[in-house]
């Protein structure tokens, strides 16, 4: 059944370049059928700014990128790179690779949350971002 599901969400995502349509609105209809249940902005924007107590620091999505995801972020183990905002409204190119979205939520969902991102985690932040 999960393949399934991959394979329909895989060609959503296919149809949408065809269609015009950003693709991030067929990633965010994956995550939500993934996830069995509707996915929530509001619960997005609550685990973007989440503080995971650390070790020498609190852990979050915006020691990084900024708490306004309209703004840059900084990159501080990389001297300070700029990061594009994470906003949709801000920066219209991000989320247009489906594959470099759900490798950067596995990537970043370990070093900041010490695991994966379930799927509906992962499309609250999503439908949180591409909203803003």
């Amino acid at each position: 059944m999960k393949k399934i599901t991959v394979l329909l969400s895989a060609l959503a995502v296919a149809g949408s370049l065809f269609a015009g349509e950003h693709p991030v609105k067929a990633q965010i209809a994956k995550y939500e059928a993934e996830a069995g249940e509707p996915l929530d902005a509001a619960r997005g924007k609550e685990l973007w700014e989440k503080k995971i107590p650390g070790e020498k620091f609190d852990k979050s999505c915006t020691n990084c990128h900024n708490a306004d995801v309209t703004q840059p972020g900084k990159n501080k183990a990389k001297k300070d790179k700029k990061i594009k905002p994470m906003a949709l409204s801000a920066n219209p190119n991000a989320y247009k690779r489906p594959l470099k979205v759900e490798h950067n939520f596995n990537k970043y969902c370990e070093k900041v949350y010490g695991q994966k991102c379930t799927a509906r985690e992962k499309g609250d932040m999503l439908l949180y971002l591409s909203q803003q």
